[in-house]
């Protein structure tokens, strides 16, 4: 018996070394399609035409001024790491979305100013605000 038990020991020793390999390679290969998808852009799918693009990061939006016109749908295709919001309390705009791609819509019912900002505790303070200009658009009736 004392046989079969360092036989087992060894099989189990040798066949422990492959799996990890395996797991590696598999780690390395999600984190490149990981890294791919949020530096690619359109290689991971193409956005919606008219799209605006935006980055979501570590207490920053960029771009930091969108400019718009009133009564236009707004589609921002929003790549982000981490946890956050797209956020514009005049205009009841807040969504919420994690690491990769996101899509915010909206249609601005008024002309002017207006913050948009991450409601995430502390993210606000921290700097992810952004200005979000509505101007009236051409052919607008009043």
């Amino acid at each position: 018996m004392a046989g079969k038990k360092g036989t087992a020991k060894g099989a189990r020793g040798k066949g422990s070394k492959l799996p990890v390999g395996w797991i590696l390679v598999g780690i390395a290969v999600l984190a490149g399609v990981f890294f791919l998808a949020l530096r690619g852009g359109q290689q991971g799918g193409t956005p919606e035409e008219g799209a605006i693009a935006m980055r979501a990061g570590n207490f920053f939006f960029s771009p930091k001024t969108l400019t718009v016109n009133v009564g236009e749908e707004v589609v921002l295709d929003i790549r982000s790491t981490g946890t956050h919001t797209f956020t514009i309390d005049e205009l009841g705009v807040n969504v919420r979305f994690g690491t990769g791609k996101a899509t915010v819509r909206f249609t601005p019912d008024r002309p002017g100013q207006f913050e948009y900002y991450c409601a995430i505790p502390g993210h606000r303070e921290r700097g992810m605000i952004g200005t979000l200009t509505v101007e009236e658009g051409e052919g607008e009736e009043g």
